[in-house]
């Protein structure tokens, strides 16, 4: 009677066993279940943090430097070799003015599609200079219409300039590259007593710096550089 009382109670204790088993099994499969239900909305918050990012540091990046247009079109990055002290060259100006030439320049003249353009590295020796005279001032832009008309920075009425550049597509100028000539030369432009250095309502980011010529025709410093319509100016010296 004891051995199989003793065999029963094996069994008992088997089937207990078997029981416990079991439970952890099913309990593991629950688990399985609420991690896999719980990932989707783990997985769904991935895209919105990867999205968000970005957006983030753009913002952080236009706090600092301001606009995404203002960063792309930075003042300071006109360039010329602010280590040379000689005069301003014809390649260096086409550079500088954005290439808008398609034909090599023969002498200090190139063309393009629509007009011919006139090279002057040294306004001073051509007699090359104009003034603001529209009361809503000119808009210093990137490149010659139509192709790049985006605002560097806006010359107030009044500013005196260096015309290094004239696009003509007839006779007569339409477009002009330009630099505002700061303080110190102005006394360079005879008979431009009305016009002189005024406050340049910037559009892009530029050096901090004061805008000094090293040489002639060659500026450096925080420089306002661009293209102008020329009905917004009044043409001065032998500029015609």
């Amino acid at each position: 009677m004891s051995q199989r009382y003793a065999g029963h109670d094996s069994i008992k204790r088997c089937g207990v066993w078997q029981m416990i088993v079991a439970s952890l099994f099913v309990a593991s499969i629950c688990g399985c279940g609420r991690q896999s239900a719980a990932s989707p909305a783990s997985n769904a918050l991935a895209p919105e943090r990867a999205a968000t990012h970005p957006e983030h540091i753009a913002q952080q990046s236009e706090a600092a430097f301001g606009s995404s247009q203002a960063l792309n079109l930075p003042a300071s990055s006109i360039p010329v070799d602010h280590s040379s002290t000689t005069p301003l060259t014809v390649p260096e100006l086409v550079k500088l003015s954005g290439k808008p030439c398609e034909t090599a320049p023969t002498g200090l003249k190139c063309l393009s599609e629509g007009f011919d353009f006139e090279l002057s590295p040294d306004c001073a020796k051509s007699g090359y200079y104009a003034g603001v005279r529209n009361p809503a001032g000119a808009s210093l832009l990137n490149g010659v219409p139509p192709h790049d008309t985006v605002e560097r920075a806006v010359l107030p009425q009044g500013q005196l300039v260096c015309v290094q550049v004239v696009a003509r597509p007839g006779k007569h100028p339409a477009y002009l590259f330009v630099t505002a000539i700061p303080a110190a030369k102005i006394e360079a432009c005879p008979g431009c007593g009305k016009y002189g250095e005024r406050k340049v309502a910037w559009r892009a980011r530029r050096i901090p710096s004061s805008c000094v010529e090293i040489a002639a025709g060659r500026y450096e410093g925080g420089c306002a550089m661009g293209w102008v319509d020329s009905n917004d100016m009044e043409l001065m010296g032998t500029l015609k």
